[in-house]
């Protein structure tokens, strides 16, 4: 697997939009560029890594819509089901509101 982020900007777009690859370990990308690997030595998402992607794109100055974030799932790639469940506990730990999109599921809910 891997993970789509969409922050709605309170602007009038376009939204900001990160992916969450595993190459093996985490990478935080946006559009083809590679922005940062909170460690290179693991191959899973670990709790603080979502703050690597906040601090780099200075996240928390920009005012968005609201505290909700598109999580898309992408059942591809060599993220796990404990990624995911990390990724969204990461983001409810900085106070945003993880909305999940599973395209197997068809449907969008809050976690």
């Amino acid at each position: 697997m891997y993970f789509t982020l969409m922050f709605a900007d309170a602007a009038e777009g376009p939204s900001r939009t990160y992916d969450l690859v595993f190459h093996p370990c985490p990478v935080w990308m946006r559009g083809e560029k590679a922005l940062v690997t909170p460690d290179p030595s693991s191959p899973h998402y670990n709790l603080g890594h979502l703050r690597f992607l906040i601090d780099l794109e200075n996240l928390g100055s920009i005012k968005f819509l609201s505290s909700a974030v598109t999580v898309s799932v992408h059942y591809n790639g060599h993220g796990t089901d404990e990624d995911l469940e990390t990724l969204l506990e990461d983001l409810r730990n900085e106070n945003y509101d993880p909305v999940l999109w599973d395209p197997e599921m068809g449907s969008m809910y809050t976690t």
